[in-house]
């Protein structure tokens, strides 16, 4: 499982961020020691033992609405998964593809 982490004011500071482009996917990369979306680093917390590199609809990322501690993660079987403990919410999206871009560690 790969996972990043973000406090909620700074997801809606993501969100806001990816509203701005037109394409069609955001593309997501969790390694070691950062997330980026849209090649933009937006994250330093992060629990992986691998890389990972994937794509997600624009549009569904944008209907993540939430209030508290956010918990991105993908499980290397085609789902991205955005939590929200505080609001008890939780989106999966489907990702356009997916894959191991390298090992760390």
């Amino acid at each position: 499982m790969v996972r990043g982490y973000f406090p909620a004011h700074h997801w809606h500071d993501v969100l806001r961020y990816v509203a701005d482009a037109d394409d069609l996917w955001v593309n997501i990369e969790i390694t070691e020691y950062s997330v980026i979306i849209d090649h933009t680093l937006v994250s330093f917390i992060t629990e992986t033992d691998q890389d990972v590199e994937f794509r997600v609809k624009r549009q569904e990322l944008l209907t993540t609405d939430t209030q508290g501690m956010v918990e991105v993660s993908w499980d290397g079987t085609g789902l991205f998964t955005i939590c929200d403990e505080l609001a008890d919410k939780r989106w999966v999206l489907v990702t356009a593809d997916q894959g191991v871009s390298s090992e760390t560690g």
